[in-house]
């Protein structure tokens, strides 16, 4: 089965700066699914790449959090194991 192909406007400053079109390939159950979600609970003029453009930013945003805090979990276990090292060394 051939994906369906979905112009998507996304803007580099989100809703903010010109919109440029993208071509994103979706399975025709995801666009079916998507059609069925707007229609019972999109809001008023809602349409696929709004959601799509509303969804990806908030996707990002969280993948960003979720790397920050992964990136400081694992400085924090860097500067802890650090710390035990040097404390090791002023002992011998």
């Amino acid at each position: 089965m051939r994906a369906k192909t979905l112009i998507l406007s996304m803007s580099n400053k989100f809703f903010k700066s010109k919109k440029k079109s993208f071509n994103i390939a979706f399975s025709p159950c995801v666009i079916k699914e998507l059609d069925e979600f707007l229609l019972e609970f999109g809001s008023f003029k809602e349409t696929r790449s709004t959601f799509i453009e509303e969804a990806l930013i908030r996707h990002l945003k969280h993948r960003k959090n979720t790397q920050e805090q992964k990136l400081l979990k694992q400085l924090e276990r860097l500067q802890n194991k650090e710390k035990g090292n040097n404390e090791n060394n002023e002992l011998e």
